[in-house]
């Protein structure tokens, strides 16, 4: 069984609006697939994360994520990584080369959504990532919308040591809302213990 365990319990999270839970346990290869919400930030519905554990999966599931990155987050992405190219922070900047109509967001930031996807819906809880191959075809602007996509197009199956370990093959793009203009593609290979591939 898992056990959510809420944080603001805690006196130091008494004053903060951040509603976190930590899940302890793990999923089960018989357990039934089911889903939570993982947090809630500042009472925002449109915050709340939602983790899918899973018992099978097959091969052509597909599942995607739509998002806008806003000035704030690039700032924030910056604080935490140190990537302070004036390309994102600098809109006359990012015009001089004539290659870009306005500042931009990181292309590591843009490409987290892949990272969620996999995580949460697609293998889903549990997936580990093995390789990501990615191409940045087009820029993505800060307060663009883009739709992430990733599809399961293959299960390789290797053993190692006497234990069977599957790999799974997933083809990823982000494309602009808008117009429909592919701007990241590339493909991942994620490794997850407890998901079994179910026959067509």
């Amino acid at each position: 069984m898992f056990k959510l365990v809420n944080h603001l319990s805690s006196p130091a999270y008494k004053k903060r609006s951040l509603q976190c839970f930590t899940i302890l346990g793990c999923c089960h290869p018989q357990q039934q697939p089911f889903s939570i919400n993982l947090f809630h930030h500042n009472n925002n519905p449109e915050s709340r994360t939602k983790i899918h554990f899973r018992k099978g999966i097959k091969i052509g599931e597909k599942a995607t994520l739509k998002r806008r990155f806003s000035a704030q987050d690039v700032s924030d992405f910056a604080r935490l990584s140190g990537d302070y190219n004036p390309l994102h922070f600098d809109s006359e900047f990012a015009k001089q080369n004539g290659l870009f109509k306005d500042r931009i967001v990181h292309g590591v930031l843009v490409s987290s959504l892949l990272s969620n996807l996999a995580g949460t819906v697609m293998p889903g809880a549990g997936s580990i990532y093995m390789s990501q191959e990615l191409k940045f075809l087009r820029p993505v602007y800060i307060d663009q919308e883009i739709e992430a996509s990733v599809v399961l197009k293959e299960a390789q199956s290797t053993r190692k040591s006497g234990d069977k370990k599957v790999i799974f093959v997933v083809e990823t793009e982000i494309r602009s809302v808008d117009n429909g203009d592919l701007l990241v593609c590339g493909i991942s290979r994620l490794y997850h213990a407890n998901l079994e591939v179910i026959e067509q």
